[in-house]
């Protein structure tokens, strides 16, 4: 937790942050510690952040944690109430963005699960 707090803290004064990008941002810190815990890998973490961002600004054009958006191989325009669109922050300070990085935790955990039962099931068969 403190690790994801630091995280959403070196957010915190980028360009468009407010209260909702930075629990966005603290909840990506969780998933990326997650990540870590789960594979025993910083390199997941690593590649995960730099795979969000690269795909989130340079293939749908998004803003990146209120970075402006640059080219993009797919000019999409997001629309709708920034609280679910995360607006000129970026995805991560949406709703959405709040509700996928839940779902990446939520996968994680239940990766790591069928992983400890395989492991299990293997064992039982030797």
């Amino acid at each position: 937790m403190a690790s994801s707090a630091i995280f959403a803290s070196l957010h915190a004064f980028n360009d468009n942050a407010s209260i909702l990008s930075a629990v966005g941002i603290f909840v990506i810190g969780v998933f990326l510690a997650a990540a870590v815990l789960v594979t025993g890998r910083l390199s997941t973490a690593i590649g995960v952040h730099m795979a969000w961002n690269f795909v989130q600004g340079a293939v749908f054009g998004f803003p990146v944690s209120g970075d402006k958006e640059g080219a993009s191989l797919i000019g999409i325009r997001q629309g709708g109430p920034s609280f679910l669109t995360g607006g000129a922050f970026g995805p991560e300070a949406g709703l959405a963005g709040i509700v996928a990085s839940l779902a990446g935790i939520g996968a994680l955990v239940a990766w790591r699960r069928w992983r400890r039962q395989a492991r299990a099931r293997a064992e039982d068969v030797r």
